[in-house]
């Protein structure tokens, strides 16, 4: 939730070679009318500025109907969740990810209104994956749309097709308006997270549902095959007196926090991003992270690419996996096995992490921004006139545009 008196979001999503970033915030004189901002990269329109360009700096993002209240970064298109939950996307749209109509394949340079959801139902969440969108409603319905190829929308490799939800004339139906997922009987997802095919829920009662993609085991089911209809994965290393209340995923792997703060991981490892150490490729079924996170408590965690970042809840840093853009923090650019404490954020408390493909955003609790990482499609927001877009930054540095704004990550 944000602040009624002043707040910020920030998520970042990386797949490829690409990244971006995207931020909202607002003044606190100015407490009713929540302020977007976005920088980094935008061939695809997915700053929302109109002009299909990179920003080196935060510029405001206009048109939107409303407060916005949640964001989230696909591979090249963004959407945000206003206040009166409605949804606006805008971005690329070549795979009928933004729900611009059942025909409309075309890029988005400005927001625009997602066409196909409940009208009586206000969407809760968000979560956008290579080419494919999940929205959690207030009911605890979810509806996606997009590519389906692996089941990213999962409605079944044989759904019933119709020209209101789905292009018909290939093997596997492709929805380019929302359809409704295929959720077992009495299951009510709250929230659920996206990695490039695949999508993780939490249920109302604390289990876990998956779909997509599985070819590195990151749906967690036991086997490395795609899941058309949501399953609920393994137990594996996860207590069964615990319920899971967070999730976030990375470009072919997940992560779990569960109620009593422990964090467990499935997918591919082959970068470290698991946090379990060496010798493991990947897992088809949970792990609990290895290293000092084992004696700590949780209360956040953000996937990238193929890195993670965590927070405990004395507001100490963790990082590993894929850092050879500086994205952990380090100092360095060395791939990191299991957690490593951000020894340069040590004394600050943070707050809320964002975690993109090379880069990272971490916030503390007197408001400061600090990124680190690659910034050579100005990710890192600093401006030309700060650093070279190309430069990487392996510790962490302030973002100074938002000055003395006080600033929250949702």
């Amino acid at each position: 939730m944000v602040s009624s008196s002043s707040g910020v979001a920030a998520v970042c999503y990386k797949n490829g070679t690409r990244d971006r970033h995207f931020v909202y915030c607002q003044e606190p004189a100015k407490a009713a009318q929540q302020k977007m901002f976005a920088w980094g990269y935008g061939v695809m329109g997915q700053l929302g500025q109109g002009d299909g360009k990179n920003k080196t700096k935060p510029v405001p993002v206009v048109g939107i109907d409303g407060n916005p209240w949640r964001v989230a970064c696909g591979l090249t298109n963004t959407a945000v969740i206003t206040t009166e939950g409605k949804l606006y996307t805008w971005g690329c749209g070549q795979d009928g990810q933004l729900a611009h109509g059942v025909d409309s394949r075309l890029n988005a340079l400005v927001p625009a209104r997602a066409e196909g959801l409940p009208d009586d139902k206000k969407v809760v969440g968000v979560s956008l994956g290579e080419s494919h969108s999940v929205a959690v409603m207030e009911d605890g319905s979810v509806w996606a749309w997009g590519k389906n190829n692996l089941g990213q929308c999962g409605c079944g490799v044989h759904a019933k097709s119709n020209d209101n939800l789905f292009t018909t004339g290939r093997e596997l139906p492709k929805p380019y308006s929302p359809g409704e997922v295929k959720l077992p009987a009495g299951k009510k997802v709250m929230s659920a997270a996206s990695g490039s095919n695949h999508t993780v829920a939490v249920c109302t009662d604390g289990s876990l549902l998956v779909w997509g993609s599985g070819w590195d085991g990151q749906l967690g089911t036991g086997n490395r095959r795609d899941v058309f209809i949501p399953v609920a994965p393994e137990q594996g290393e996860m207590s069964s007196e615990n319920t899971a209340i967070g999730v976030s995923c990375g470009q072919d792997f997940s992560a779990v926090v569960s109620s009593d703060g422990a964090l467990y991981t499935f997918g591919s490892n082959q970068y470290g991003q698991l946090g379990v150490g060496d010798g493991c490729l990947r897992s088809s079924t949970p792990l609990r992270v290895r290293g000092p996170l084992e004696e700590r408590k949780i209360v956040k965690v953000a996937c990238g690419g193929s890195h993670m970042a965590a927070i405990t809840d004395e507001g100490e840093l963790y990082t590993w996996g894929y850092g050879r853009d500086g994205n952990l923090g380090h100092g360095d650019k060395a791939d990191v096995g299991v957690p490593k404490l951000v020894e340069a954020l040590k004394g600050k408390r943070i707050v809320d992490v964002a975690a993109g493909g090379g880069h990272t955003m971490a916030l503390d609790d007197k408001g400061v921004l600090y990124v680190f990482g690659r910034g050579r499609d100005g990710q890192l927001g600093r401006g030309d006139n700060v650093e070279s877009v190309a430069a990487y930054r392996p510790v962490p540095v302030v973002v100074d545009y938002f000055g003395a704004k006080k600033l929250r990550i949702n």
